[in-house]
């Protein structure tokens, strides 16, 4: 397989000479790739390249040039992560939310979401601030949204929101 910028890959430190600090395993991200020389026989393969990284250690980040691969998780190289099997698909938590239309402020909205939070519907309308927030239904149920609530939405919702004292 050829490395990609953007590969997530392993990076295996150097360690020390006296064994005090082992070589490690660390996730790394493949922020560039250079080739090095074509495969006579054909394919290409990991070893013609080198990447540089950006290798992720519980202490920060470091930036690496050059760093050659090795199928073997060789000091000072980069490999491939081991692909992780799966038993069974992960369930499904909720089906898919079919998308319907939302009018916010007179304007019709197409949203895939059974519930808004305030901010997200301040957004929607374009707004910033803290306005008022008020919705109603088409059998005239309603009421008014604040910072940090959420709303159940239906088919039929109407929304509106207007600036008042408190922006």
């Amino acid at each position: 397989m050829i490395p990609a910028i953007g590969d997530i890959v392993l990076y295996t430190s150097l360690g020390d000479a006296d064994g005090r600090f082992p070589a490690e395993q660390h996730p790394a991200l493949v922020t560039k790739v250079e080739k090095l020389f074509s495969n006579p026989k054909g394919s290409p393969v990991e070893g013609e390249y080198a990447v540089s990284l950006t290798i992720f250690y519980e202490t920060g980040t470091f930036n690496m040039t050059e760093v050659p691969f090795s199928g073997s998780f060789s000091r000072g190289c980069w490999s491939w992560r081991r692909q992780r099997q799966r038993e069974q698909p992960a369930p499904t938590v909720n089906p898919p939310i079919p998308p319907f239309k939302l009018i916010v402020n007179g304007r019709m909205r197409v949203i895939s979401l059974d519930s808004l939070s305030y901010r997200q519907v301040v957004d929607l309308a374009g707004m910033v601030g803290n306005p008022t927030v008020v919705w109603r239904l088409s059998n005239g149920n309603g009421g008014s949204l604040t910072p940090g609530k959420w709303i159940s939405l239906h088919s039929d919702t109407v929304i509106s929101v207007a600036h008042t004292g408190n922006a």
